[in-house]
């Protein structure tokens, strides 16, 4: 009986250890983690992949921009009042278009609960961080009119909300909502008065009488935000003479 026993045994033990393998197959599961490793928790935030931000969607009060000075500002700190961002460039023929435009449109809402700030997301303009850099980036935006304006150099914003143009624009509302995306009017020369500002003020007036905007976005008109500042091919080195083949004998 014992004998027998011990035969069986023999003749299973291959299968099951076939069969074991084949359920632990590599790729099954995750390979166990080594001894101390662990996730880093403070890992830079521009390594960091940031979910786009949708519209209708709440906003983390943490999301923000620089200011000229380089000192951090968020929208938190503007909590209760509705936003307006508008992407512009110091070369930007969308700025050229609709600067005046805006700054028009922060004078209509003075009395209005709405903070207005421009912000350059361009790498040609925020590349330089030197102190000289920002104060003169800082007085082209006050030439401009621009009471407020804010730098986004590592364009984390433009890409969370999905602005790849100059000359466009954002409504945040006072709850942090975002409500609206695209362009102040889709008037580029700025020769019709009617159309001026059209659809930005649209937007904004709906929101503070508490409604959602009727249309909440509209097409980039604009031109591309600058993501990298192209450099001149260096000329290519002159090839060194070869050395002599032949030795002095």
């Amino acid at each position: 009986m014992r004998r027998t026993v011990r035969v069986l045994a023999c003749a299973l033990l291959p299968l099951l250890s076939t069969g074991i393998a084949a359920a632990q197959r590599p790729g099954d599961s995750p390979p166990p983690r080594e001894k101390g490793e662990t996730k880093p928790v403070d890992a830079p935030p521009s390594k960091q992949k940031l979910a786009p931000i949708a519209l209708g969607t709440a906003i983390d009060p943490a999301v923000g921009w620089l200011d000229a000075g380089g000192k951090a500002a968020t929208l938190g700190e503007q909590k209760g009042k509705t936003v307006v961002l508008f992407f512009v460039g110091r070369a930007s023929p969308a700025t050229a278009a609709w600067g005046k435009r805006f700054k028009k449109l922060a004078e209509l809402y003075k009395d209005a609960p709405v903070v207005f700030v421009a912000l350059d997301a361009n790498a040609d303009d925020c590349e330089d961080k030197s102190v000289e850099a920002r104060k003169r980036l800082a007085q082209w935006a006050t030439e401009q009119g621009f009471a407020r304006f804010g730098l986004d150099p590592e364009r984390a914003l433009a890409d969370r909300f999905s602005v790849a143009t100059n000359g466009h624009a954002l409504v945040i509302d006072a709850a942090q909502k975002f409500v609206y995306s695209g362009v102040l009017d889709d008037d580029f020369k700025g020769d019709q008065e009617a159309r001026a500002l059209r659809h930005i003020r649209a937007a904004l007036d709906a929101v503070l009488a508490g409604k959602a905007p009727e249309r909440a976005s509209t097409p980039a008109l604009g031109d591309p935000i600058v993501r990298e500042v192209k450099r001149p091919t260096p000329a290519p080195k002159p090839d060194s003479p070869k050395p002599d083949s032949k030795r002095p004998r």
